[in-house]
């Protein structure tokens, strides 16, 4: 398989290799990197400023350009208009025409043709401004779209897309909260900020449908520093399925779980390959940003765990969990992008929060 890894402004191409028996995926290189630098206080044509971007997906279908006519060979030999939605953490979401060249790969210009205000529907219909939307997901097969509130720890809809070119107000509606357990310890600023989903085969263990997965950003009072808890949901029922976790490395400034993508159809529950962004900041050493292979084979549903513990903890609380007694995610570290190991050799690392991966037909790559 060839798939092809967009983030905020930065374009880059590796090859994932694998086969139809179910092997597992394989990260063999980068092929192609691409900058694009949206200046700070850019504004969009209704004069809206673009603030910083917490999230992208690929459009919807109804709000996509048409891609273009592939002309000749193997590859298309003329731009393509990818549309995207950019989610910013302020309660407004972009769609963004993003204008990609053939020859060489890379990001050659981005329109802001719309935008949207979200608000938020709660379970007893009271409606307020969405202030702190850090993930967005939208499904395959007209599943539907979803946006993460970090703050409240809330999975929220958005109403179907063909709604959406008659208004610049999109109110969303609360799908599920994560469990008590959850929402009552996560800390300020690294609650939810990770959104992403698929809709999976009927199997001999799945009943299929579409699921999303998300990850809390830092680690939830209670648990060890390194512990990152990860769910998965029913899109439909909103019933959690599993919650697995993984294991941060070590590392200066410590790494938090930024944006997450599923990449097969079994996905967190039925141990799929994930792909996890993670950024770290300090004063001192400035932005780092490393992408990691996440595999779910083999772990542990952790739901039972109230807490999540390493050997040095002196005293056990209630349906606390000892992380020698757990299997977590494996992880492969694929990149790590620093002041001191720019991108590519050349780009300079930012503050990112969002990737989405790109189907191979706008260029025919």
């Amino acid at each position: 398989w060839r798939r092809r890894a967009q983030g905020s402004g930065e374009l880059a191409r590796g090859d994932w290799m694998s086969n139809r028996g179910g092997s597992r995926l394989r990260f063999t290189g980068v092929d192609y990197v691409s900058h694009f630098l949206v200046p700070f206080g850019a504004k969009d044509p209704a004069g809206n400023r673009i603030f910083g971007i917490s999230g992208v997906a690929l459009a919807p279908a109804a709000l996509r350009r048409e891609p273009p006519r592939e002309v000749g060979g193997d590859r298309a030999q003329e731009n393509a208009t990818l549309s995207v939605l950019a989610l910013c953490d302020r309660g407004r979401l972009w769609l963004a025409d993003v204008t990609l060249s053939a020859a060489p790969l890379s990001i050659v210009g981005v329109t802001w043709p719309r935008a949207w205000s979200l608000s938020l529907r709660d379970e007893q219909g009271v409606e307020s401004p969405m202030r702190d939307a850090e993930g967005i997901a939208v499904l395959p097969r007209g599943a539907g779209a979803f946006v993460a509130d970090e703050t409240h720890g809330i999975i929220a809809k958005l109403p179907p897309e063909q709604t959406w070119l008659g208004t610049g107000q999109l109110t969303t509606a609360v799908l599920t909260r994560m469990p008590d357990y959850v929402n009552g310890r996560m800390q300020a600023n690294i609650g939810l900020e990770s959104l992403t989903g698929f809709v999976g085969a009927a199997s001999a263990g799945s009943a299929g449908g579409a699921v999303l997965v998300t990850g809390v950003e830092g680690w939830i009072d209670g648990d060890s520093t390194a512990v990152r808890r990860f769910f998965a949901f029913d899109a439909a029922s909103s019933v959690l399925l599993c919650e697995k976790v993984f294991l941060m490395p070590d590392n200066d400034p410590p790494l938090m779980l930024s944006e997450l993508l599923v990449l097969d159809s079994l996905g967190l529950c039925d141990g799929g390959q994930l792909l996890a962004l993670m950024r770290g900041y300090s004063g001192g050493r400035g932005n780092h940003i490393e992408l990691h292979l996440l595999d779910a084979a083999g772990a542990d549903d952790v739901g039972h765990c109230r807490a999540i513990l390493d050997s040095s903890a002196e005293n056990l609380s209630q349906g606390a969990c000892m992380l020698q007694d757990m299997v977590a995610m494996s992880g492969e570290r694929l990149l790590r992008w620093t002041p001191e190991q720019p991108l590519a050799g050349h780009v300079p690392v930012d503050n990112y929060e969002g990737m989405a991966l790109v189907p191979p037909t706008p260029l025919g790559y």
